[in-house]
């Protein structure tokens, strides 16, 4: 009766994807020989065995899984355009191509966890015209104190000192359509130089931001600011803590917090040592030319460093600030507050908190290692080199992601009445992460195209042709 219904169900399918491994993100076991009905954006229906009638298009014995979903993103943002000095022009084209990029990735789920209402209008009008996009939502501008984190960090973000201020402020992100408000707790990213708020307000801004049913996001790299922030009781905490935990982990867990992952911030600059991380087809497909030249040259290095020491210094004189490059964070530096992130995101995950995936993809134009699309697959390889097993890294990355961000139903699993996103795969991400840089096409709300097709294809694309995996699907 369930296989009549369903096959019922599927009929009147624009298109019948078939010959296929599903995943669906559910929790539930792949599929063998599985089909998946489409109709306009919506996933009609799912089976295994004799696809329903309509148009049907074979993948070859590939795995198909859920549209990816990167809950910490700046799409605004372009890697290192600060530091090479891009005019608005060419920044304008490459947040064009940063959208396609994740895309092409198979993110088919953005939260932009940061930026001005200016930039969050631009966003939104591009995805609304049919430009290639990722299904993409916001929490606005940054709220933090004037003189710190959003006056150091981030343009076109006003410093929050009170609570009027909080209530004007959530009041104008609501009639923007953010679905959340973003606090920052951040006193430094190197040295603690920054003012924060006080503890009586943050809590009038939680006040605020519940009274406009706006749910709280927290920014907070560090233990104190992580346990600042649990006093809250936000929806999630962006970052892992980056100093030693205590009891954190356990705290965490109990109280049911989310943390947002983000240990590509960590691991990203790196590449600029490792400059062959780049040379799989994939990266040389998404990330530009110029990108890629300012990540992994001296030159880029030494000019990220500067921009590094003078917004981590905002207010001290040039000396200082010339003092302060020179003891920039070195290679090694960096790979020990890799492994120490991944040591506690491990503790977190082993306690029973809620991982959830984010990559801080973009993060400012300072930064020049945080590609668009290819910063979320690494991250997903690293919450496995964590120690999630890669099928927890990727329902922290679709079923986990969706719940988070209100979107269960909608996004994050290939279920009846969700929207058409999924991911076209060669190899099986369920064995190794790094299988997701195999992606052959994704569909993004019933759209199918390769790679290729949502860098180069603008709004529309040639369809989709996909040969046998030779040999079988492994």
């Amino acid at each position: 009766m369930i296989l009549i219904l369903t096959l019922l169900q599927a009929r009147g399918a624009d298109r019948v994807l078939v010959d296929l491994r599903l995943w669906d993100g559910s929790g539930a076991p792949v599929v063998e020989d599985a089909w998946v009905a489409v109709r306009g954006d919506r996933i009609l229906a799912t089976g295994q065995g004799e696809p329903p009638p309509g148009s049907r298009q074979s993948l070859g014995g590939r795995m198909v899984i859920p549209g990816l979903i990167d809950a910490h993103t700046h799409p605004w943002a372009v890697p290192g355009a600060a530091l090479r000095g891009d005019d608005e022009d060419t920044r304008m084209q490459a947040r064009l191509q940063g959208l396609r990029a994740f895309v092409a990735c198979g993110v088919t789920t953005v939260l932009d966890a940061g930026s001005s209402f200016e930039a969050m209008e631009a966003l939104r009008g591009w995805e609304s015209a049919g430009e290639p996009s990722p299904r993409l939502l916001s929490l606005g501008p940054v709220v933090g104190p004037s003189d710190g984190y959003v006056d150091a960090f981030l343009e076109g973000h006003p410093g929050i000192d009170s609570v009027e201020d909080a209530e004007q402020h959530a009041a104008r992100a609501k009639q923007a359509g953010a679905m959340g408000l973003k606090l920052t707790i951040e006193p430094g990213y190197f040295l603690p130089v920054l003012p924060v708020h006080s503890a009586e307000l943050r809590r009038e801004i939680a006040r605020v931001a519940s009274q406009h049913e706006l749910p709280l996001f927290v920014h907070a790299q560090h233990r104190q600011a992580h346990l600042d922030a649990i006093e809250l009781q936000p929806r999630a905490i962006l970052h892992i803590f980056r100093d030693a935990p205590g009891d954190l982990p356990q705290q965490l867990a109990r109280e049911d917090i989310p943390v947002v992952s983000t240990l590509h911030v960590d691991h990203g600059p790196l590449v600029w040592q490792t400059p062959q991380a780049l040379d799989d087809p994939l990266s040389r497909l998404v990330v530009p030319a110029d990108q890629r030249q300012t990540a992994t040259s001296r030159t880029g290095w030494r000019r990220y460093k500067a921009a590094m020491a003078r917004v981590s210094l905002p207010h001290s004189a040039p000396l200082l600030q010339s003092l302060a490059r020179r003891a920039m964070p070195t290679g090694d530096y960096l790979r020990a507050a890799a492994r120490r992130s991944l040591r506690n995101l491990g503790r977190v995950h082993r306690a029973g908190g809620r991982i959830v995936m984010g990559s801080d993809s973009g993060a400012y134009d300072e930064i020049p290692f945080y590609f668009h699309g290819l910063s979320s697959l690494r991250e997903v390889e690293l919450l496995v080199q964590a120690g999630l097993s890669p099928e927890e890294a990727l329902l922290a990355a679709t079923r986990d992601a969706a719940q988070l961000l209100g979107l269960a139903g909608e996004a994050g699993t290939i279920t009846a009445g969700a929207s058409a996103d999924l991911v076209v795969l060669d190899e099986d991400p369920l064995r190794d992460p790094r299988a997701l840089r195999s992606v052959t096409a994704v569909m993004q709300r019933g759209e199918l195209r390769s790679p290729e097709g949502w860098v180069h294809g603008g709004r529309r694309s040639a369809p989709v042709v996909l040969a046998p995996i030779q040999g079988g699907p492994p």
